[in-house]
């Protein structure tokens, strides 16, 4: 391999981060076409992960590379949203005792162009469940996101303010409420201008009056901070699964809890 080709890889790493991997679309945009992938490949410089994604031989691969990729190459798609967020930022409910977890992947547009690829789906077969969520559920799309290291790589996801509104929402379907209860245990320290925001912004109302259920039951003290007047509700009764308990102030049948 000449000097010119040798020199393309050494910039190419000085931009790849650690344990990430990146997909043939993003060499292609760094200069590196897909012979010259394949000839990296074929002298044991680069690693094939799958279809069209590549990591630096020396690497750790793991679901949290596959994303990096997928978020290079999608943009604002796929963030890690709902349940699997909290847990990366300390709010986790259980040890997750299994190295493979649960994923939810939140996009704010369902046309085709931000559908998971195939490349993405077959690599994380053995890595990772992933539940791909396509919903608008904020006014603002990019409100209460940022970037979190995960393993050593940036991966972009909801903060906890975001992330619980978003896992309310997927009450009874893709989300159990019993589940939710224990969680919003752990939520006693969330932010009162950050849950004003996320609330004023929610498109859920079933999310909004869960929040303020569980939050009620629990005795939050940031709940004297927020301005409901300004939040809407929505009207009429809503109800969650079977319902079995009516909570009258915020119209809302739900589950009862067996162990309270």
């Amino acid at each position: 391999m000449n000097i010119q080709n040798r020199q393309k890889l050494k910039n190419i790493l000085v931009k790849w981060p650690k344990n990430a991997a990146v997909t043939t679309a993003w060499l292609t945009k760094n200069n590196i076409s897909r012979q010259l992938t394949r000839n990296y490949v074929n002298a044991g410089w680069l690693k094939k992960e799958g279809r069209g994604i590549y990591s630096r031989l020396e690497d750790w691969v793991g679901w949290e590379s596959l994303l990096y990729a997928l978020q290079q190459e999608c943009k604002d798609a796929f963030r890690i949203g709902a349940y699997s967020a909290l847990e990366h930022t300390g709010y986790a409910h259980f040890v997750r005792l299994s190295d493979f977890p649960t994923l939810f992947l939140f996009t704010d547009n369902s046309t085709e162009r931000h559908k998971l690829p195939a490349w993405f789906k077959e690599s994380m077969q053995n890595r990772a469940e992933i539940i791909d969520v396509h919903k608008k559920l904020f006014t603002d799309d990019h409100f209460g996101l940022r970037e979190r290291e995960v393993s050593s790589i940036l991966l972009k996801m909801s903060i906890p303010e975001r992330a619980i509104l978003e896992m309310l929402s997927l009450i009874p379907g893709k989300e159990t409420f019993d589940h939710a209860h224990y969680v919003m245990q752990g939520l006693r320290q969330m932010r009162p201008k950050l849950i004003q925001e996320a609330m004023e912004k929610c498109l859920s109302i079933k999310a909004k009056r869960l929040f303020l259920h569980f939050a009620e039951k629990n005795n939050f003290p940031f709940l004297k901070e927020l301005n409901l007047s300004v939040i809407n509700l929505g009207s009429g009764d809503r109800k969650i699964g079977d319902g079995g308990s009516y909570d009258a102030k915020h119209r809302l049948s739900v589950p009862i809890i067996r162990d309270e």
